[in-house]
């Protein structure tokens, strides 16, 4: 009997003993790092607590979780469903990547973490807000980035530093003159937008830098750079028409551009076999048309959807 307690007393032991290996300090757990969870795995009714293989100590790391949100002109405010969902699951997001129109609702979002400002304000868009047409050829007069950023977003949203935004934000730009890509986290968002925001058929750029809608394997690398070990690209281009058929007709160039975007998106499912950490949740989006505002008010309800399935699939592979 004495030696039958001495084993429980003994197994106790080694287990607390485990459990407190585990714990970290403040002082030991580095900015931004999530400490691990200790989980112990429950006996099974008749087991004998003196054998010492009954308990068993797992140690897994809460993943940091980050979106990159794809471009897709006015199908990205399906976008803001998404962040709706993980809000509304309280499961965090630790930072946030916007490619074209993903910049405008991401770093919108990231700004001060409000979703409901965010599809307010661009459920509001008119036709006008997105394209003039020439009187001679009917063709798509470029808007001006600026114009129409000042038009959208609040005066305070606009002055922001992204340095400062609740979440850490940011975009990736290219030079039109060189081909030279680099990634905007700094400076006001009114001037990130400048850069990340203009891509063909509706805003001229604000000098030589356009969206870089193609960057999505930079985009993971610099999340896995900054931290992150669990991926979401956010799809919504679909397989869809993105525009009219007269507006392909008036825009050849524009329309052949974006079915290029939309293939290179639809290869995503090859990025998955070189990085274990990237998810992608593909919004089904495809009666939206790039330049259609006509149904605006449903697209984040789609993403919302497709958001909570995603967020159900990773409760149950992550435990979180």
């Amino acid at each position: 009997m004495w030696i039958k307690k001495s084993g429980i007393i003994l197994l106790l032991a080694v287990s607390f003993t485990l459990g407190c290996e585990s714990i970290k300090t403040r002082s030991q757990i580095k900015d931004g790092q999530q400490p691990p969870v200790v989980q112990i795995k429950e006996l099974e009714p008749g087991v004998d607590l003196s054998d010492e293989t009954a308990v068993e100590v797992k140690t897994k790391e809460v993943p940091k979780i980050g979106l990159i949100f794809g471009p897709g002109s006015v199908r990205a405010l399906a976008h803001s469903g998404v962040v709706d969902a993980f809000q509304q699951e309280k499961v965090p997001v630790q930072s946030i990547i916007g490619l074209g129109w993903g910049a405008l609702v991401g770093g919108y979002y990231a700004s001060e973490g409000n979703v409901t400002e965010v599809q307010w304000q661009l459920s509001k868009l008119k036709k006008e807000d997105l394209v003039d047409r020439s009187l001679l050829s009917n063709k798509i007069e470029r808007k001006n980035v600026k114009e129409f950023v000042r038009n959208i977003l609040p005066e305070p949203v606009r002055a922001k530093n992204i340095s400062q935004f609740t979440i850490p934000f940011a975009c990736p730009s290219v030079s039109y003159m060189v081909g030279q890509s680099v990634f905007k986290d700094s400076g006001s968002f009114e001037s990130v937008l400048d850069r990340c925001l203009p891509t063909p058929p509706v805003f001229s750029p604000d000098g030589v830098w356009m969206a870089d809608i193609n960057a999505i394997e930079e985009s993971i690398q610099y999340m896995k750079n900054k931290g992150v070990n669990l991926i979401v690209y956010v799809n919504v281009l679909g397989r869809g028409d993105l525009f009219e058929k007269s507006e392909i007709k008036d825009e050849p160039e524009t329309a052949l551009y974006w079915q290029q975007v939309q293939r290179t998106h639809s290869r995503l499912s090859d990025l998955r076999n070189k990085y274990p950490e990237l998810r992608e949740l593909s919004i089904n989006v495809d009666r939206q048309r790039l330049l259609d505002v006509g149904n605006l008010r449903l697209l984040p309800l789609a993403g919302r959807r497709a958001g909570v399935r995603l967020i159900e699939d990773l409760k149950e592979e992550f435990g979180f």
